[in-house]
């Protein structure tokens, strides 16, 4: 069936290249219409003259048969659109809009009488309605992207404004760029892609561009966001398609300049931290830049640059400045001796027994007292308290700038180049690699990070005749990122042994469950680079009343992967053994947790209670893969009132591929204990390769030749009039998935081993010996350093370690996932320039990716608490973290979507957008607030899967968005000082109300659990809790209505995502005074308001650490409890701009 549609594909495509016309824009817009005599009867043969207003370029085209008229592939921007015809007068229609990716329709009735006599003026009014399409999408245009609010002049922070997206709410805090992660109709973050002037944009190490630099809003002309049914021509992902315009010069100068300022005296506290007594923190942006463009050579040639600098400083930000960490409540700020021996007594009552009644271990004495120049401890101090907001400083500095050239060479060809460069650096005070806010994180570790962008769009448009036109788009996007740890401690200072420390001397990271990490990140250190080439060609051809495109793309990517993780090593202490039932009497209730294994580690023999992870340092791989599409569309008016949008695409995803064969995967059927190989295939390439495993292809799975994408829609105008339409389509979209997995290939086991210990070390030794890596083969076996000869050889005192295996292997049926997309809607412009639109919008996605944990223990031999671990496995060779990539996920989305639109009139432009929607899925593959990613599993059942379809993590039910701007009306007509007073005044506002985020209740029981909770016996009803959220932060939901759950292979009772999150609303305002300087320069003044009324919108809460019995203390003392928020407090941000 897929090769027969192969072929189809194929054939279509062929016969296109024999003479089908078409229209194709990636980054450009068309005009069309019919043109008509008074008595309504077609013109044909009729001359329409399209000229450009900025540059005075021309398009000449023939009215055909049935009078209509195509003019594909025009630049954004104004138009005047003149007619001629025998026995007609000379109509002329001024300043029509042209957008990006449209079609505007412009219909013209002619005049009877002589060519040469008087002009007909029209005045240009296009249709709000779009006649012509089925595609569901929002241009922002140039008024909406200067003068709406934006937090940190980000345009990405527009993408939410239409109906069918769904993001976080733009955090005002934020430090750099403050990036907006959208979910389009139900698809994942990684479902979007950006197109920067028709060339990719996206990071194909990420699949996204968040926290990639990208023009400042005062470069760019327009953009769109495409959310459902867009047509063949656009590929790559399922979700949202993003297109961006940067501006071109023309045959006037126009420019500006501008600085934006930010002062931490004009903000108001974060809500924790005012409640915690501490002062708000520093936050200072200042922002600065212009633009300039005009011609070279006027009519021929014209250039446009700009230039942007940012400088940052901030302590608010909620991904890397404010930490939000779990403490002892009675460790003080009393580090003595003789205190903590007596916090050991407290908590370890029990030690008496072996002569050990206030032990505290060296080590851990050591990080206690341990002081930042500061003053400030490494480990901060309860003082009474369960949880505290400690703050730091972040840093931001970037330099962009743009550098257009537009040149008509000759009547038929034009030629652009534009070049984005931006160089950016951000000293992290919290490290984040995955931008989960409030992590567990202690300051003191700073970060820096670079993330640079160097971006070339170059365009060639050959009118060949009127209705044939050829574009061909190159460009590439290359986008190098860093990161370099600050270290202030090293291992020896607290007595810590490494095998490490003469290449990487420092402190490794100290992690206590449900407390807090110290120390640096083990993913604080990386040199990494994402390029992607970009070579396409589209060409349309019309005739008649088909307007057909058809063309293709071809995409080069490569990666470059270097990673120093764990190297500094990394130590967890986790609770489990202080709660095993031999052991708890020991230890006072109520403190059976990590921090009081981390204080008393190593009191008694066999109380050993580190587990450690550390690897040899420099993973690298050299990625690349090959991407090409073919596409073929026909938008056939088969009647004056209805419009067919007929297409197929056809892409291919190459797979991934290291330049030197270092890529493996680990099959399970394949495996055999102890046999050669052991389940272990290896990339086609590798020279010379692994001993005793077999080749497969370089990419490790099959290429999926398979993507054929078939897209239908119509558009149906019931009436006589162009104000309502009735649209709906469907179509087939495939998503390329991106490189995270096989970039994480560099840290997979054999080449690139993680040495583990666990529960048999002592603090001041944590890790075994790191075993050479390829090719010395496998299982690595190591000499146990701590092996004492003249004991008896036992479980615990072995003379080898078999280091387990690690790593995230590729699933060998790894296939392309793809999107079915539907939808059903009207359009109707109500009211003069206001639309309304109602549509149905529907998805189902299939072959998504997801992570399976293959080394869940279902072991009814299992040991202590940890009943269904990993750590325990009875699976030789096999041990901790063995995950494989498989695309066997699935969702659905279901919404209801209403907007009003109202277009520039008597001052005011506006949108208003409501979604209702439900997405379900069975993996989300994003961050979330429980920890796991795009790279994890999800919690539950990894052998069936049994309860993990539910509610998707990013899920919101109810979404309103209302944006608008309103130039006010001119108060005084008269002169003198009065009139600069009193006019030109503008407010323009951006408000979002939205439903909370939805969680799961997590079992927590330590380092390896990954079950959901189970219900109390007997409990019935709902766990959620309702009333004033401020009232509920202590006991957000009904946290005894869950406990551990218990019992061989079993993962939890309670569904997924069965709570939801508080939710969200906010307000941005700005207030503008313009002083009008002549015809052709102002001056304006901004003030904006960012959370405008300091509404504060709360995170989700603390739920992983259930109680071990009903009606017990939870596991985490903070479970149950809001710690943090999900946005910042209200911002006054100052502007000052200058025009001409």
């Amino acid at each position: 069936m897929c090769n027969r549609l192969l072929r189809l594909c194929l054939a279509l495509f062929i016969g296109c290249l024999a003479g089908a016309p078409v229209f194709g824009q990636v980054s450009t817009g068309q005009l069309s219409g019919t043109v008509t005599d008074p008595s309504g009867a077609v013109v044909s043969g009729a001359t329409v003259t399209v000229i450009q207003k900025g540059t005075g370029t021309t398009r000449t085209v023939t009215t055909g048969d049935a009078g209509t008229y195509t003019v594909p592939l025009l630049p954004p921007g104004t138009y005047r659109v003149e007619v001629t015809a025998p026995n007609f007068r000379k109509t002329v229609l001024d300043d029509v809009p042209v957008r990006i990716t449209e079609n505007t329709t412009v219909d013209l009735t002619l005049q009877v009488g002589d060519v040469s006599g008087e002009v007909v003026v029209v005045t240009a009014e296009g249709p709000l309605v779009r006649t012509d399409s089925s595609s569901q999408g929002r241009v922002i245009e140039e008024r909406s992207l200067r003068q709406l609010p934006l937090p940190t002049r980000n345009f990405q922070q527009l993408l939410t404004l239409s109906a069918g997206t769904s993001a976080n709410i733009t955090n005002t805090s934020e430090v750099g760029r403050g990036d907006t992660a959208i979910n389009v109709n139900g698809q994942r973050t990684t479902s979007n892609s950006v197109l920067i002037n028709g060339i990719d944009a996206n990071s194909i190490g990420t699949g996204s561009t968040p926290n990639l630099a990208v023009p400042a809003t005062d470069s760019l002309q327009e953009f769109i966001v495409l959310t459902s049914q867009y047509d063949a021509s656009a590929g790559r992902n399922a979700g949202g398609i993003v297109t961006a315009v940067t501006k071109s010069g023309t045959n006037e100068f126009h420019g500006n300049a501008y600085f934006f300022l930010r002062d931490t005296s004009l903000n108001a506290n974060n809500f924790f931290l005012k409640r915690q007594g501490i002062d708000r923190p520093t936050n200072e942006r200042y922002q600065y830049g212009g633009t300039l463009g005009g011609p070279i050579i006027k009519d021929r040639l014209w250039f446009f640059g700009s230039y942007q600098g940012t400088r940052e400083t901030n302590g608010t930000s909620l991904t890397n400045s404010l930490s939000v960490v779990g403490t002892p409540p009675d460790l003080t700020d009393d580090r003595s001796d003789a205190a903590l021996a007596a916090l050991s007594r407290a908590r370890a009552p029990g030690l008496a027994a072996f002569g050990q009644l206030g032990f505290v271990n060296p080590v851990a004495r050591r990080l206690l007292q341990a002081r930042y120049p500061d003053g400030s401890f490494l480990i901060p101090s309860g003082n009474g308290q369960i949880a505290r907001i400690l703050p730091t400083l972040s840093k931001f500095r970037e330099e962009q700038f743009n550098a257009n050239v537009d040149a008509q060479l000759g009547n038929a060809n034009r030629l652009a180049v534009k070049f984005f460069f931006a160089n950016n650096r951000t000293d992290q005070g919290l490290f984040n690699q995955f931008g989960l806010a409030n992590a567990l994180q202690t300051p003191g570790y700073p970060v820096r990070t670079e993330a640079n962008n160097r971006f070339l769009a170059v365009t060639d448009t050959h009118v060949f005749a009127s209705g044939f036109i050829n574009e061909a788009r190159f460009g590439f996007n290359i986008i190098p990122a860093k990161a370099t740890p600050t270290e202030p401690f090293t291992a020896n200072q607290f007595g810590i042994n490494s095998p490490n420390r003469s290449r990487f001397p420092g402190m490794p990271a100290i992690g206590l469950t449900n407390f807090f990490t110290a120390g640096p990140s083990g993913f604080s250190a990386s040199d990494n680079q994402a390029d992607t080439l970009t070579a396409g060609d589209t060409v349309t051809y019309t005739t008649g009343n088909h307007a057909l495109k058809f063309g293709g793309e071809y995409r080069y990517n490569r990666v470059r992967v270097e990673f120093d993780i764990f190297a500094r090593g990394s130590i967890t202490f986790t609770g489990a053994l202080t709660n095993l039932a031999a052991l708890a009497p020991l230890f006072t209730p109520g403190r059976r947790d990590a921090f009081t294994e981390f204080l008393v580690a190593d009191a008694f023999p066999g109380f050993n209670p580190v587990f450690s992870i550390i690897g040899p340092g420099s993973a690298k791989r050299q990625v690349r893969a090959h991407d090409f599409a073919l596409f073929f569309q026909d938008d056939w008016k088969i009647h004056p009132r209805l419009t067919l949008n007929l297409g197929i695409r056809y892409d291919y995803f190459g797979p991934f591929f290291d330049t030197e064969g270092r890529f493996v995967t680990f099959d399970p059927d394949r495996f055999r204990a102890n046999a050669p190989g052991n389940g272990f295939l290896q990339a086609g390439n590798a020279s010379p390769g692994i001993p005793n495993v077999p080749k497969v292809e370089r990419g490790l799975v099959p290429p999926d030749r398979n993507n054929v994408a078939p897209r239908i829609g119509f558009a149906f105008r019931p009436l006589d009039s162009n104000r309502f339409v009735i649209r709906g389509g469907y179509g087939i979209y495939y998503d390329r998935p991106n490189s995270r997995v096989v970039n994480n290939q560099g840290l997979t086991y054999p080449y690139y081993t993680l040495a583990l210990a666990q529960f048999s070390r002592p603090f001041a030794n944590p890790f075994v010996p790191i075993p050479q890596q390829y090719p010395v083969g496998f299982p690595f076996i190591v000499p146990n350093d701590l092996f004492n000869p003249s004991l008896p050889v036992g479980p615990t005192n072995q003379p080898n370690i078999v280091i387990p295996v690690q790593g995230i292997y590729l699933n060998r049926n790894l296939r392309t996932p793809y999107v079915q997309q539907y939808s059903l809607g009207v359009q109707w412009e109500f009211i003069k320039d206001t639309q309304l639109e109602i549509a149905y919008v529907g998805s189902v996605g299939r072959k998504l990716t997801r992570f399976r944990n293959l080394n869940q223990t279902t072991s009814p031999n299992a040991v202590g608490t940890f009943t269904l671990s990993p750590l325990f496995s009875t699976i030789p060779t096999i041990g901790f973290g063995v995950h494989a990539q498989e695309t066997t996920a699935n969702s659905s989305y279901n919404s209801l979507q209403i907007s009003v639109t109202r277009r520039l009139a008597k001052g005011l432009q506006g949108l208003f957008a409501y979604t209702w929607s439900h997405t379900i899925d069975n993996y989300s593959g994003q961050i979330t607030s429980a920890g796991t990613s795009d790279v994890s599993a999800d919690v539950g059942d990894q052998a069936t899967f049994a309860g993990t379809r539910g509610t998707a993590d990013f899920d919101r039910r109810h979404r309103v968005v209302a944006s608008f701007v309103y130039d006010l009306p001119k108060f005084y007509q008269g002169d003198g000082a009065l009139k600069y007073l009193v006019n030109d005044w503008q407010i323009a506002v951006v408000s979002i109300v939205q439903s909370g985020l939805p969680f799961n209740v997590i079992s927590g029981r330590g380092l390896f659990d990954a079950s959901r909770a189970d219900f109390v016996p007997g409990f019935r009803g709902s766990a959620a809790r309702s009333g004033d959220v401020r009232r509920r932060l202590d006991n957000y939901f009904n946290t005894g209505a869950f406990v551990v759950a218990t019992g061989v292979g079993n993962f939890g009772n309670t569904g997924r995502n069965i709570l939801r999150g508080p939710a969200q609303a906010n307000s941005d305002i700005s207030i503008v005074k313009f002083f009008p300087i002549g015809e052709r320069q102002r001056v304006e003044f901004r003030t904006e308001f960012f959370n405008a009324f300091n509404q504060t919108n709360f995170a989700n809460p603390v739920s992983t650490g259930a109680p071990l019995v009903p009606g017990g203390p939870p596991l985490n003392p903070n479970f149950g409890r809001i710690l943090s928020t999900s946005t910042g407090p209200r911002l006054i941000q100052f502007a000052f701009k200058y025009s001409f």
